[in-house]
């Protein structure tokens, strides 16, 4: 499957986005993603390479201080990660179309908007209201210093396969009197397709916990 995904935040306390593409399959779990953002912080890029509940992570913002032990990647176990967070890992991810759609449904009011074609593929559109992200895994504990206004999502499906193909979604926030402006928008296609992964090897990554992430090397 190939997914690409952009978010945009619009106003303070500086604008930011995020342009994340990548490949994923799964049994086994594997994947290639791309992701450059800019931030207050400045532009930055990483490189994640995703083995099961291993991620490595190649980024130039530390691929200085990872050359002085001559490594090129950091190695996170995301098991080990997870158990740290309150819902864990797989609680902020939903792995499988048909549980992403499942939590989707769950958290608002669904309604038929009409066909769509999104690439060569038939799909349906629903348009999620009355939105609950409480209901939507991860989401409360990554804004839950913001005040957010949630527009509706929308969600178009495979007519064939069940498929999610495509979701938008907007929202205003607000923090400390400061307000921003948020639109996240994501394509998916190829799915069942073959993914070429080449993971790390060990002589070139570096331990996770030994630069502030929890997990393990192998």
């Amino acid at each position: 499957m190939t997914v690409s995904l952009k978010m945009n935040i619009a106003g303070a306390p500086a604008p930011v986005w995020v342009d994340l593409s990548g490949d994923f399959t799964s049994a086994p779990d594997k994947g290639n993603v791309k992701v450059s953002q800019m931030s207050p912080a400045g532009p930055d890029s990483v490189d994640e390479v995703v083995d099961g509940d291993d991620i490595y992570l190649s980024s130039p913002s530390f691929a200085k201080t990872l050359s002085t032990v001559g490594k090129k990647w950091i190695k996170v176990d995301l098991a080990g990660l997870g158990k740290a967070t309150e819902d864990g890992f797989a609680a902020v991810v939903p792995w499988t179309p048909t549980d992403a759609l499942r939590q989707i449904e769950g958290a608002g009011t669904v309604t038929e908007a009409g066909p769509a074609i999104i690439g060569d593929v038939m799909t349906t559109h629903y348009r999620i209201e009355d939105l609950d992200v409480a209901k939507l895994p991860g989401s409360p504990k990554v804004l839950k210093r913001w005040q957010v206004t949630y527009g509706p999502m929308d969600v178009w499906v495979g007519d064939a396969d069940g498929y999610i193909y495509r979701e938008t979604l907007s929202a205003d926030l607000s923090l400390e009197g400061q307000g921003a402006d948020m639109t996240v928008s994501s394509d998916f296609s190829k799915f069942g397709e073959p993914v070429s992964v080449t993971i790390p090897p060990a002589s070139q990554t570096l331990d996770g916990a030994m630069v502030g992430l929890r997990g393990h090397s192998a």
